[in-house]
C-alpha cells in the first residue's frame, strides 16, 4: 500500500499537476515520467506473490493509481492534428478505460460482508474511479470512439450492481441497528446517491444519441429528509459532484499540455 501511495504521489507531481511547467521542466519531460512511472508500476505488479495477487483491496488501489496515471490522456490537448498524436491520446486514454474496468472488477469480487469493516480508503478509491469514467465514456476528441467505449463497459449496470449492493449492506445494518435510522445509514445513503449519478449517466448518454430520455431531477445537497445528504461522499465533497453533474465540460478539463506535443510517447 505504500509502495502504491508513492506512485500515486509521483503522478502528481511530474504527470498529472496544475503546476506543472513543461517547458521548464527540461530534465524530465511529462512523457518520460508517464513512461517510468508505468514500467515501474507494471514491475511492482509482477514483483507480487501469488496471495497478494488475489488481495482484493490491494488490487483495487492498484487499478486506481492505473487510473491516477493514464487520466492524463483526458488532459492532452483537445484539437489536435497530427496523426501519432491523436492515435496516443486514444491509446492512453484507453488504457485508462482498461484500469477502469478492472478497478470494478476487483471491487466485486469484495464480499459485501466486509464493507462495513474496509478502511476508507477503498470508497475513495470508489468515488475517484467512477468519476473519471463519466469522463471516459462521454468524452468526444478525435481518435477516441466513445460509444464504443460505452459497449465495452456497461456503465449503467455496473452502477446498478453497486446500488444494489449497498442496499444489500444498508438494510442488514438496519435489521441489527447498527445504523439507527436510513438518514444515518451511509450505505444506504451511497446507494441513493449512486442510483441518481446511474441516472444522470443515462441521460448524458441519450441525450447525445438523440434519444429520449426524461432528465433526473435536480439533486438538493441541504439535509433535506428523503435526499441524498453526504458531505463526503466516497471522499470527494459535495461541492464537487455538484459542479461535476451540472457544469463539467470535457473541454474545460483538457490542458495544454506540451510534453505530448513535442514527440511520440517513448516505448515501454
Amino acid at each position: 500500500m505504500v509502495r502504491l501511495q508513492h506512485f500515486v504521489e509521483r503522478i502528481g507531481q511530474s504527470v498529472v499537476s496544475d503546476d506543472i511547467n513543461p517547458i521548464l521542466n527540461v530534465e524530465a519531460p511529462i512523457a518520460f515520467q508517464y513512461s517510468s512511472i508505468r514500467r515501474e508500476l507494471s514491475m511492482w505488479k509482477r514483483s507480487l506473490p501469488p496471495d497478494l495477487e488475489q488481495h482484493t483491496q490491494l488490487m483495487m488501489h492498484y487499478h486506481s493509481v492505473g487510473i491516477r496515471l493514464h487520466e492524463i490522456g483526458l488532459h492532452m490537448p483537445r484539437l489536435i492534428t497530427d496523426g501519432d498524436q491523436i492515435f496516443q491520446r486514444a491509446e492512453t486514454i484507453n488504457t485508462c478505460l482498461s484500469s477502469t474496468i478492472s478497478f470494478f472488477e476487483s471491487f466485486f469480487q469484495l464480499p459485501t460482508a466486509l464493507y462495513s469493516r474496509v478502511s476508507f480508503a477503498p470508497w475513495s478509491h470508489m468515488g475517484y474511479a467512477i468519476t473519471t469514467t463519466c469522463r471516459l465514456l462521454l468524452l468526444d476528441v478525435d481518435g477516441w470512439d466513445v460509444h464504443h467505449a460505452q459497449k465495452l463497459l456497461d456503465f449503467s449496470s455496473v452502477l446498478r450492481q453497486i446500488c444494489e449492493r449497498f442496499k444489500e449492506v444498508g438494510d442488514i445494518e438496519l435489521v441489527n441497528r447498527y445504523a439507527p435510522s436510513i438518514a444515518d445509514n451511509i450505505f444506504l445513503q451511497y446507494s441513493k446517491w449512486l442510483a441518481w449519478v446511474r441516472t444522470w449517466y443515462e441521460s448524458k448518454v441519450a441525450a447525445e444519441s438523440d434519444a429520449a430520455m426524461p432528465k433526473p431531477q435536480d439533486v438538493s445537497f441541504s439535509a433535506t429528509e428523503g435526499e441524498p445528504n453526504l458531505m463526503d461522499f466516497m471522499g470527494i465533497d459535495d461541492a464537487f459532484w455538484q459542479q461535476f453533474m451540472g457544469d463539467w465540460d470535457v473541454t474545460a478539463s483538457q490542458k495544454d499540455t506540451q510534453a505530448f506535443s513535442d514527440g511520440p510517447l517513448p516505448a515501454v
